[in-house]
C-alpha cells in the first residue's frame, strides 16, 4: 500500500514538474519576441506615436527621390506609416499600405512612408512600397519617428496640416474605415 501511494506521489508531481515546464517555455518565447524587437504588442491604444491632436516637432529628411520632406510642408490629409525591417508584421503592412495608397484617386494620395532599420537592411521594405508614396529611410532615432515619437512597429496614422495628428496606431482595416468617413 505504501508503494503505491509513493508512486502516486511522484507521477503526480511528475505532472506538476511538466506542466510548469510549459508554462516557463512559453513565458521564454513572449520575452525573447520582445527583446528581439519582433513584437508588435504595445503597451496600450496610442502609445505607439503621438496622440490625437498633437503635432511633431520640426523635422527635415530626404525621401529616397531626393525630395525634402518637412512639418511644414505636410497639408491636407496625408497617411503615415513607419515600418522597421525589425518587424516581421511590418512586411505584411508595408504592400497593403503601399496598395491601399496606390488605389486613392490621384488628387488624395498624400501619403509618407518612413522605414526606421541600418540602411543594408530597409532595401526590401522600401521595394514593398513602392513608387505611390513619398519613402523616407532612416536610422532608429530618425528625423520623422523621433518627431512623431514612434515607440513601436508598423504604426500607421492620420495627419493634417503641419503634420497634426488626426489619427493614430491604426491598423490597416481601420485606415481604411478612418479615411473612408
Amino acid at each position: 500500500m505504501f508503494i503505491v501511494a509513493a508512486l502516486a506521489f511522484v507521477g503526480a508531481l511528475c505532472v506538476l514538474n511538466l506542466v510548469l515546464t510549459l508554462g516557463v517555455v512559453r513565458r521564454l518565447r513572449q520575452h525573447s519576441e520582445l527583446l528581439s524587437g519582433k513584437s508588435q504588442t504595445l503597451a496600450a491604444p496610442g502609445d505607439g506615436m503621438l496622440p490625437v491632436g498633437a503635432s511633431p516637432s520640426e523635422f527635415e529628411a530626404t525621401t529616397v527621390t531626393g525630395q525634402i520632406v518637412s512639418r511644414a510642408e505636410i497639408s491636407g490629409t496625408t497617411l503615415l506609416g513607419f515600418f522597421s525591417p525589425e518587424c516581421s508584421q511590418c512586411l505584411k503592412y508595408a504592400p497593403e499600405f503601399a496598395a491601399y495608397v496606390a488605389g486613392l484617386p490621384v488628387a488624395e494620395r498624400r501619403a509618407l512612408a518612413v522605414v526606421v532599420g541600418p540602411e543594408g537592411e530597409t532595401q526590401e521594405l522600401v521595394t514593398s512600397l513602392g513608387d505611390a508614396l513619398q519613402v523616407v529611410v532612416e536610422p532608429a532615432g530618425g528625423a520623422v519617428s523621433s518627431a512623431y515619437q514612434v515607440a513601436g512597429f508598423p504604426c500607421l496614422g492620420v495627419v493634417t496640416d503641419g503634420g497634426m495628428v488626426v489619427e493614430s496606431d491604426l491598423t490597416i482595416d481601420r485606415l481604411r474605415a478612418s479615411v473612408a468617413v
